[in-house]
């Protein structure tokens, strides 16, 4: 994915975002195409547009720690803290060592 490129070589959240709404959009597109397309719009500040992106990228893959987090993350962002406690539990119980949900939850 092209947008997800843009980010590993620096750039702007926001210069991936159009990137990966073609591949989220795309016939073919997979749960991580609409994870990486959530955790840049809520990078930029879009939680309204990244959190149904995430969670149905949760629905998917409802064991993936990192999905769980960003989708975590997003909810802390919109000020909805108890949907953000769960989805960061889920990520804990996903992958036991991840400090960053552990330090989420307090």
């Amino acid at each position: 994915m092209r947008g997800l490129g843009l980010l590993v070589r620096g750039s702007s959240p926001g210069a991936a975002v159009a990137p990966l709404e073609a591949a989220g959009a795309a016939p073919d597109a997979s749960p991580l195409a609409w994870r990486a397309l959530g955790f840049v719009l809520a990078e930029t500040g879009e939680t309204g547009r990244a959190i149904p992106l995430l969670e149905l990228a949760a629905r998917f893959l409802p064991d993936d720690a990192e999905t769980l987090a960003d989708l975590g993350t997003a909810y802390v962002r919109a000020g909805r803290a108890a949907e953000a406690a769960r989805a960061f539990t889920a990520a804990l119980r996903a992958a036991p060592a991840r400090e960053a949900a552990r330090r989420a939850l307090g």
